[in-house]
């Protein structure tokens, strides 16, 4: 059992195990978060929007973030269900990992985990594992079925990114025709893969999993992943349609995310804590 989060100040790690023969496993996977964290997040160098500079630190006003919610093998081969806490734009900002065995014997526990997902977006490639979790965490808990969840899908995440691109570009071919100034396509540092599942999207993205120690902490670790990727490229975006002035004033200064993933996010935050 895992119990992982960052210090009020700085970036660090708290580690509570059950005994001391497992407790060199249990600080090279929160060393491995740790790494994660600043592997995750690439720096853009040319930062041109205060707004997006802010973001990267995960300060974005009226949303908690994201949970991801996976199962799989702890380190030491069990089945464990993990819950990693990821900020608005993907940092790793802590993480539990529990064995199925107490979960499922212990309703206190079960509770703590499900409680964990509160008040964030839930966050996969699909949410239909994450939900399912959360009903077994549920039952285990002895409580009612947990409401449908606010979710984010990185399908719907990555349409959203280009669809908003298409706009920006027309607006430029419009500009062009109607100023008769030189065509100037927009140009962006990252594609948005158009892709069918979860394996495609890593392999257009390169993506690679994370190195950790758990097999349950690589899966939820490629997916906060997923999250840092996905705000990089609307930040991206955003840059370079801001640095076009006709393009700042129709539509408006850079946003931390595009507006349906922020909308979910602050839906999630507005939700009441889990019965």
């Amino acid at each position: 059992m895992i119990d992982w989060h960052p210090p009020a100040h700085g970036v660090g790690d708290t580690l509570r195990s059950p005994d001391t023969t497992t407790r060199d496993l249990l600080a090279k996977v929160a060393a491995d978060v740790c790494r994660f964290w600043t592997w995750a997040m690439p720096v853009t160098i040319e930062e041109s929007v205060d707004e997006l500079a802010v973001a990267r630190l995960g300060l974005v006003p009226g949303v908690t973030g994201h949970v991801v919610l996976v199962e799989g093998e702890d380190h030491a081969g069990d089945q464990a269900v993990a819950v990693w806490h990821a900020s608005a734009t993907g940092a790793p900002v802590g993480a539990w990992i529990k064995p199925v065995s107490l979960l499922a014997s212990d309703p206190a526990a079960a509770d703590e985990l499900l409680r964990l997902t509160s008040h964030r977006a839930l966050f996969g490639w699909d949410t239909e594992t994450g939900r399912r979790l959360l009903e077994t965490l549920a039952g285990w808990a002895g409580r009612e079925p947990v409401a449908e969840p606010v979710t984010v899908r990185l399908p719907d995440v990555l349409a959203e990114i280009a669809q908003r691109r298409r706009t920006y570009e027309a607006a430029v071919e419009e500009h062009h025709r109607r100023s008769g100034s030189k065509l100037n396509p927009l140009v962006w540092r990252h594609d948005v893969p158009e892709v069918q599942s979860w394996p495609e999207f890593v392999r257009a993205a390169r993506l690679h999993p994370p190195t950790a120690t758990c097999p349950v902490a690589v899966r939820a670790l490629h997916l906060v992943r997923a999250v840092a990727w996905a705000a990089e490229v609307w930040h991206d975006s955003e840059t370079v349609r801001t640095r076009r002035n006709y393009l700042a004033d129709r539509f408006g200064p850079a946003t931390v995310l595009p507006p349906a993933w922020l909308g979910q996010l602050r839906q999630a935050q507005s939700v009441a804590e889990r019965p």
